[in-house]
C-alpha cells in the first residue's frame, strides 16, 4: 500500500533556508539543530491591545461536481517545493472553477502558473481578468492546456492582483482522464454524516474493524479499530451547526487521503458545548466499490471560562488531545496554558481567567481568523503575571497577516496588553515550521531567549 495513504505519522522533516532579521543574533550549533539567541533589549517593541482584523481574500477551488477547498493567501512568495499540503483533481475537461472571496478587496486580475513538482519546468499559465460577481465573491475558471499529462501531479501557483497588494496561493493539481474523486468523497461524506445521524449510523458497521481492547469512554480519539459506540458518541445528543471543510492531501485516480473538518455541539449538563472535529480518511475505489483503508477522528472541546470547572487547584479543560502546554509563576499564583491554539492565564488569588492570545475573531464568521495553521507556546511566567509566549506558523491576522514566521510576545497582566519583542519571517511551509519548532524555547533571568529550530 502506498505509504501516503493510511499513514498517520508526520511527514519527514525537510531542511530549508532560515531567514532571520533582527539586531543581534548569535548562532550556536546544538546537536543537529540551529539554536538562535536573541537579546530583547535590541529588539523593536510594539504594544497591542486589540489585534487588527483579517483583511486578505481567500480562493475556493471547486472539484468533483460539488466539493470545494479554500486556499489561504500569502503576502510573500513561498518556497514552492514545500507547499504540498493540498491537491485538487482535474478531470477530462481540464477546467478548474474557482471563486475569489474578496472580503472588501478590489480584485484586478488572477495570474496562474502550472509548474512541475520540482519547480524546474513551466508548463502553462495565463491571466484572468473577467469575473462574474455575486455577494462579494468573484467567479471564474481556469482552462488548462493540452500540455498536462494524465495521471501526473503539478504545482499550481495563483497570484491575486488586488488594489492593495499581490497575494499568493499554492496547491497541487492532478489531471486524469478518468478518476473516482466523486465516489471517494461521497463515501467519506456519507460515513461522516452517519456518525451524527442515528438513521444513517448503520452505514458505519461494515467498514470498521473494532477491537475488544478499545476504550469506550474517550471520545478525543477514534480510529478504525474503535468500537461502534465510539463512532456514534454512545448515544449522546449531538448536532453539526455549520459546513464541512474538505482538504485532499493525497490523490491518485482510484484512491485518496482526505481530511474533513467541522464544528460539533454535544449536549452536556443541559447546555450545548462546542467542539472542533477533524476526520482523516484513506479510501480506495476498486471494482465498483469504495474501501476504507484507514480512518481516525480527533475531537477537541472549545475552552470556555464560564464552563470550566475549577476545583482543588485544578482547571478542567474538557475533551482534547492532551497537547496542552502549562507553565506556572514561581509562587504558583499564575498558571498559563494552551487550548486549541489559544493561550489563557489563570490567577489563583482572584480566581480570574483571562485569554492572553487567540487569532479567533467573534465578529468574523469566515474561516480566516479560525485557520489552524499555527501554534502557540508559553515560554515563561513571571511573579508579576507577565507572560512570554511564542506564536509560530501562518499568521491569520494582525501586523504579519499572510506571512509565515515566529513572533515572540510579552503580555502584561497589569495593562492587559501584549508587546511584540521580535518577529522572524520564514519562507517555507508553515507545516514544516510547526514540526521543526517548539522542542526548545527558553528565556533566562537576563531576558535572553533561546530557540531551537531546524534539522541538520
Amino acid at each position: 500500500m502506498n505509504s501516503a495513504y493510511g499513514n498517520k505519522e508526520k511527514p519527514k522533516k525537510r531542511q530549508a533556508a532560515k531567514y532571520v532579521i533582527f539586531a543581534l543574533v548569535f548562532l550556536v550549533i546544538l546537536g543537529i539543530a540551529l539554536a538562535v539567541t536573541i537579546s530583547y533589549k535590541s529588539s523593536s517593541k510594539e504594544e497591542f491591545r486589540e489585534m487588527d482584523k483579517a483583511s486578505l481574500p481567500t480562493i475556493s477551488l471547486a472539484f468533483a461536481d460539488r466539493y470545494e477547498t479554500t486556499l489561504h493567501g500569502y503576502v510573500h512568495e513561498m518556497s514552492l517545493l514545500d507547499m504540498r499540503e493540498v491537491i485538487i483533481p482535474v478531470g477530462q475537461e481540464k477546467r478548474l472553477p474557482l471563486s475569489v472571496n474578496a472580503y472588501g478587496n478590489e480584485i484586478n486580475a488572477l495570474i496562474y502558473q502550472v509548474r512541475s513538482l520540482d519547480d524546474t519546468e513551466f508548463l502553462d499559465g495565463g491571466t484572468l481578468d473577467a469575473f462574474t460577481s455575486e455577494e462579494g465573491a468573484f467567479h471564474t475558471e481556469i482552462r488548462f492546456s493540452n500540455l498536462l499529462e494524465s495521471g501526473k501531479e503539478y504545482q499550481l501557483v495563483l497570484t491575486l492582483d488586488t488594489a492593495a497588494r499581490k497575494v499568493y496561493f499554492y496547491t497541487r493539481i492532478l489531471y486524469a482522464n478518468t478518476h473516482y474523486a466523486t465516489e471517494l468523497l461521497k463515501f467519506a461524506e456519507t460515513f461522516s454524516e452517519a456518525t451524527t445521524n442515528s438513521e444513517k449510523a448503520a452505514f458505519i458497521v461494515n467498514h470498521i474493524q473494532p477491537k475488544d481492547t478499545s476504550p469506550t469512554n474517550d471520545f478525543s480519539f477514534t480510529d478504525l479499530h474503535s468500537k461502534y459506540a465510539m463512532f456514534t458518541y454512545s448515544g449522546l445528543r449531538v448536532r453539526r451547526p455549520g459546513e464541512t471543510a474538505v482538504r485532499l492531501t493525497e490523490f491518485e485516480p482510484t484512491q485518496m487521503s482526505v481530511t474533513l473538518s467541522y464544528d460539533l455541539q454535544i449536549l452536556k449538563n443541559g447546555s450545548w458545548a462546542d467542539f472542533k472535529v477533524q476526520e482523516f480518511y484513506a479510501v480506495r475505489y476498486r471494482s465498483g466499490r469504495v474501501y476504507l483503508l484507514d480512518y481516525y477522528r480527533t475531537l477537541n472541546e472549545q475552552f470556555s471560562p464560564e464552563r470550566s470547572t475549577r476545583e482543588k487547584g485544578r482547571i478542567l479543560l474538557g475533551v482534547g488531545d492532551g497537547k496542552t502546554a502549562v507553565l506556572t509563576s514561581p509562587d504558583s499564583t499564575y498558571t498559563v496554558f494552551t487550548k486549541n491554539r489559544e493561550l489563557w492565564c489563570y490567577n489563583a488569588k482572584t480566581n480570574a481567567m483571562n485569554r492572553v492570545f487567540s487569532f479567533s475573531d467573534a465578529s468574523d464568521s469566515s474561516d480566516r481568523s479560525d485557520y489552524d495553521h499555527h501554534e502557540v507556546l508559553p515560554v515563561k511566567v513571571s511573579q508579576d503575571g507577565s507572560v512570554d509566549y511564542m506564536v509560530y506558523g501562518y499568521m491569520n491576522r494582525g501586523t504579519y497577516e499572510g506571512q509565515v514566521g515566529i513572533c515572540f510576545y510579552r503580555y502584561g497582566a497589569e495593562n492587559n496588553a501584549a508587546t511584540r519583542l521580535f518577529y522572524m519571517p520564514v519562507y517555507q511551509s508553515e507545516l514544516l515550521l510547526m514540526m521543526d519548532l517548539g522542542t526548545l524555547a527558553y528565556v533566562n533571568a537576563s531576558d535572553v531567549c533561546y530557540l531551537r529550530y531546524g534539522d541538520g
